[in-house]
């Protein structure tokens, strides 16, 4: 299969990080999503938002939270 042949829809991405890279993350995460409502937002931002509620999850797991 070809790149221009990849449907990145469904094709996952899994990441190794310590508990602080995962944190470093989420929180540039966070800054670049700021400024937008919950309504009416750019597909991108509800990606982020995604993203940011699976770190949270994760850090949550691991911490204890």
């Amino acid at each position: 299969m070809s790149q221009s042949e990849v449907n990145y829809e469904v094709v996952n991405v899994r990441l190794d990080l310590t508990v602080r890279q995962a944190a470093e993350i989420r929180h540039i995460l966070f800054e670049a999503q700021r400024g937008y409502s919950l309504e009416f937002v750019p597909e991108r931002i509800n990606g982020i938002r995604e993203v940011i509620q699976q770190l949270d999850d994760s850090i949550g797991a691991v911490i204890g939270a």
